[in-house]
Protein backbone atom coordinates (compact mmCIF):
# COMPACT_ATOMS: atom_id res chain seq x y z
CA UNK A 1 0.00 0.00 0.00
CA UNK A 2 1.56 3.37 -0.79
CA UNK A 3 2.39 5.09 2.37
CA UNK A 4 1.36 9.11 2.49
CA UNK A 5 1.55 11.35 5.40
CA UNK A 6 -0.84 13.50 6.83
CA UNK A 7 -0.51 16.20 9.32
CA UNK A 8 -2.98 15.03 11.81
CA UNK A 9 -2.78 14.36 15.48
CA UNK A 10 -4.84 11.88 17.36
CA UNK A 11 -8.28 13.68 15.84
CA UNK A 12 -8.77 12.67 12.38
CA UNK A 13 -8.74 16.17 10.75
CA UNK A 14 -7.59 19.09 12.55
CA UNK A 15 -7.51 21.98 9.83
CA UNK A 16 -4.66 25.16 11.47
CA UNK A 17 -5.42 27.97 10.05
CA UNK A 18 -3.10 30.02 12.46
CA UNK A 19 -1.19 31.32 9.78
CA UNK A 20 -3.95 33.09 8.14
CA UNK A 21 -5.47 34.12 11.74
CA UNK A 22 -2.52 35.54 13.29
CA UNK A 23 -1.78 37.48 10.59
CA UNK A 24 -5.51 38.83 10.55
CA UNK A 25 -5.03 40.20 13.88
CA UNK A 26 -1.50 41.55 13.24
CA UNK A 27 -2.67 43.32 10.16
CA UNK A 28 -5.84 44.97 12.76
CA UNK A 29 -3.26 46.35 14.48
CA UNK A 30 -1.11 47.69 12.19
CA UNK A 31 -3.87 49.65 10.58
CA UNK A 32 -4.84 50.61 13.89
CA UNK A 33 -2.10 52.21 14.76
CA UNK A 34 -1.12 53.45 11.40
CA UNK A 35 1.38 51.25 10.86
CA UNK A 36 0.24 49.42 7.36
CA UNK A 37 0.82 51.74 4.16
CA UNK A 38 -1.97 51.84 1.85
CA UNK A 39 -0.05 52.10 -1.23
CA UNK A 40 -3.24 52.14 -4.13
CA UNK A 41 -6.33 53.00 -4.33
CA UNK A 42 -8.65 53.57 -1.27
CA UNK A 43 -7.69 51.54 1.77
CA UNK A 44 -10.77 53.10 3.93
CA UNK A 45 -14.19 52.25 2.16
CA UNK A 46 -13.29 51.29 -1.43
CA UNK A 47 -10.91 48.90 -3.29
CA UNK A 48 -7.14 49.45 -2.52
CA UNK A 49 -3.97 47.85 -1.92
CA UNK A 50 -2.78 47.80 2.14
CA UNK A 51 1.41 46.82 2.26
CA UNK A 52 2.91 45.71 5.37
CA UNK A 53 6.62 46.17 6.12
CA UNK A 54 7.43 42.37 6.20
CA UNK A 55 5.47 41.77 2.86
CA UNK A 56 2.44 40.69 4.06
CA UNK A 57 -0.09 42.25 1.71
CA UNK A 58 -3.71 42.46 0.83
CA UNK A 59 -5.50 43.71 -2.38
CA UNK A 60 -9.42 44.18 -2.43
CA UNK A 61 -12.83 45.64 -1.14
CA UNK A 62 -12.74 47.89 1.95
CA UNK A 63 -15.41 49.11 4.10
CA UNK A 64 -14.83 50.84 7.24
CA UNK A 65 -10.94 50.03 6.97
CA UNK A 66 -11.42 46.53 6.97
CA UNK A 67 -11.29 43.88 4.22
CA UNK A 68 -15.07 43.58 2.84
CA UNK A 69 -16.37 41.75 -0.46
CA UNK A 70 -13.52 40.30 -2.67
CA UNK A 71 -10.22 40.45 -1.78
CA UNK A 72 -6.79 38.42 -1.71
CA UNK A 73 -4.59 38.27 1.11
CA UNK A 74 -1.02 36.75 0.95
CA UNK A 75 1.28 36.61 3.90
CA UNK A 76 5.43 36.37 3.59
CA UNK A 77 5.06 32.81 4.26
CA UNK A 78 3.41 31.98 1.47
CA UNK A 79 -0.20 31.46 2.53
CA UNK A 80 -2.59 33.09 0.89
CA UNK A 81 -6.29 33.63 1.06
CA UNK A 82 -8.20 34.48 -2.47
CA UNK A 83 -12.17 35.15 -1.46
CA UNK A 84 -14.91 36.85 0.37
CA UNK A 85 -14.51 39.05 3.26
CA UNK A 86 -17.82 40.41 5.49
CA UNK A 87 -16.45 43.41 8.12
CA UNK A 88 -12.65 42.05 8.15
CA UNK A 89 -13.36 38.01 8.70
CA UNK A 90 -13.45 35.85 5.89
CA UNK A 91 -16.96 35.14 4.62
CA UNK A 92 -18.74 33.32 2.11
CA UNK A 93 -17.15 31.57 -1.14
CA UNK A 94 -12.70 31.69 -0.86
CA UNK A 95 -9.89 29.53 -1.46
CA UNK A 96 -6.68 29.37 0.97
CA UNK A 97 -2.92 28.21 -0.31
CA UNK A 98 -0.52 26.77 2.61
CA UNK A 99 2.57 27.12 2.85
CA UNK A 100 3.31 23.62 2.38
CA UNK A 101 1.17 22.93 -0.76
CA UNK A 102 -2.02 21.89 1.03
CA UNK A 103 -5.54 23.78 0.13
CA UNK A 104 -8.93 24.41 0.86
CA UNK A 105 -11.56 25.46 -0.96
CA UNK A 106 -15.16 26.11 -0.44
CA UNK A 107 -17.07 28.24 2.10
CA UNK A 108 -16.34 30.06 5.25
CA UNK A 109 -17.83 31.55 8.09
CA UNK A 110 -16.51 34.37 9.96
CA UNK A 111 -12.74 33.22 9.28
CA UNK A 112 -13.31 29.62 9.73
CA UNK A 113 -14.33 26.62 7.37
CA UNK A 114 -18.36 26.16 7.25
CA UNK A 115 -20.31 24.90 4.51
CA UNK A 116 -19.69 22.99 1.54
CA UNK A 117 -15.90 22.42 0.69
CA UNK A 118 -12.90 20.26 0.09
CA UNK A 119 -9.13 20.11 1.41
CA UNK A 120 -6.63 18.60 -0.27
CA UNK A 121 -2.77 17.91 1.16
CA UNK A 122 0.44 18.53 0.13
CA UNK A 123 0.46 14.15 -0.72
CA UNK A 124 -2.82 14.77 -2.59
CA UNK A 125 -5.13 13.19 -0.38
CA UNK A 126 -8.52 14.88 -0.40
CA UNK A 127 -11.85 14.83 1.93
CA UNK A 128 -15.00 16.34 0.45
CA UNK A 129 -18.06 16.74 2.15
CA UNK A 130 -19.53 19.60 4.54
CA UNK A 131 -17.18 21.61 7.49
CA UNK A 132 -18.68 22.78 10.28
CA UNK A 133 -16.44 25.03 12.47
CA UNK A 134 -13.90 23.98 10.23
CA UNK A 135 -13.91 20.41 10.64
CA UNK A 136 -15.91 17.84 8.54
CA UNK A 137 -19.39 16.90 9.75
CA UNK A 138 -22.12 14.34 8.04
CA UNK A 139 -21.04 12.30 4.87
CA UNK A 140 -17.79 13.01 3.25
CA UNK A 141 -15.84 11.54 0.88
CA UNK A 142 -12.18 10.86 1.31
CA UNK A 143 -9.80 10.22 -1.63
CA UNK A 144 -6.22 8.95 -1.25
CA UNK A 145 -3.17 9.74 -3.23
CA UNK A 146 -3.21 5.87 -4.40
CA UNK A 147 -7.06 6.60 -5.66
CA UNK A 148 -8.67 4.87 -3.18
CA UNK A 149 -12.05 6.17 -2.11
CA UNK A 150 -13.18 6.07 1.14
CA UNK A 151 -17.26 7.43 2.28
CA UNK A 152 -17.96 8.04 5.92
CA UNK A 153 -19.99 9.68 8.57
CA UNK A 154 -18.40 11.98 10.93
CA UNK A 155 -18.78 13.65 13.65
CA UNK A 156 -16.51 17.08 14.48
CA UNK A 157 -13.82 15.90 12.20
CA UNK A 158 -13.67 12.45 13.70
CA UNK A 159 -14.88 8.97 11.05
CA UNK A 160 -17.60 7.41 13.29
CA UNK A 161 -19.04 5.13 10.37
CA UNK A 162 -18.18 4.03 7.10
CA UNK A 163 -14.68 4.18 5.52
CA UNK A 164 -12.46 6.24 6.49
CA UNK A 165 -8.96 6.99 7.83
CA UNK A 166 -7.75 7.56 11.77
CA UNK A 167 -4.38 9.09 12.39
CA UNK A 168 -2.85 8.10 16.15
CA UNK A 169 -0.24 9.98 18.39
CA UNK A 170 2.44 7.68 17.29
CA UNK A 171 2.05 8.08 13.61
CA UNK A 172 0.37 4.87 12.90
CA UNK A 173 -3.12 4.54 11.08
CA UNK A 174 -5.63 2.70 10.43
CA UNK A 175 -7.62 2.31 6.97
CA UNK A 176 -10.89 0.96 6.54
CA UNK A 177 -14.81 0.38 8.07
CA UNK A 178 -15.97 2.29 11.05
CA UNK A 179 -19.22 1.45 13.16
CA UNK A 180 -19.91 3.96 16.08
CA UNK A 181 -16.73 5.14 16.36
CA UNK A 182 -15.12 1.91 16.31
CA UNK A 183 -12.82 -0.13 13.64
CA UNK A 184 -15.74 -2.90 12.42
CA UNK A 185 -15.34 -4.44 9.24
CA UNK A 186 -12.26 -4.95 6.91
CA UNK A 187 -9.61 -2.37 7.72
CA UNK A 188 -6.07 -2.53 7.70
CA UNK A 189 -3.52 -0.81 10.00
CA UNK A 190 -0.18 0.52 9.20
CA UNK A 191 2.94 1.38 11.30
CA UNK A 192 4.03 5.04 11.45
CA UNK A 193 6.93 3.79 8.71
CA UNK A 194 3.51 2.77 6.71
CA UNK A 195 4.41 -1.58 7.04
CA UNK A 196 0.85 -3.22 7.65
CA UNK A 197 0.87 -4.96 11.35
CA UNK A 198 -3.02 -6.08 10.84
CA UNK A 199 -4.91 -6.33 7.67
CA UNK A 200 -8.21 -8.32 7.65
CA UNK A 201 -11.75 -8.09 9.87
CA UNK A 202 -12.22 -6.06 12.82
CA UNK A 203 -14.60 -5.97 15.24
CA UNK A 204 -15.45 -3.82 18.11
CA UNK A 205 -11.91 -2.52 17.27
CA UNK A 206 -9.98 -6.17 18.01
CA UNK A 207 -8.00 -7.53 15.14
CA UNK A 208 -10.33 -10.74 14.25
CA UNK A 209 -7.48 -11.93 12.04
CA UNK A 210 -7.25 -12.35 7.90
Amino acid sequence: MKRFKLPLNRRHLIFATLGIAATLVILALYVTYNRAKCTSGDCDTGFGVLELKDGTYYAGGFLNHRFHDYGILKHISGEKYEGYWHRGEKSGKGKIYYADGAFYEGNFRRNVKHGEGYYVWSDGTKIAGFFVDGEPQGKCTLTLPNKLILIGEYNRGIVINGEGIYIYDDQSRYIGNWKNGKRNGKGTLLSPSGEIVNSGTWKNDVFQGN
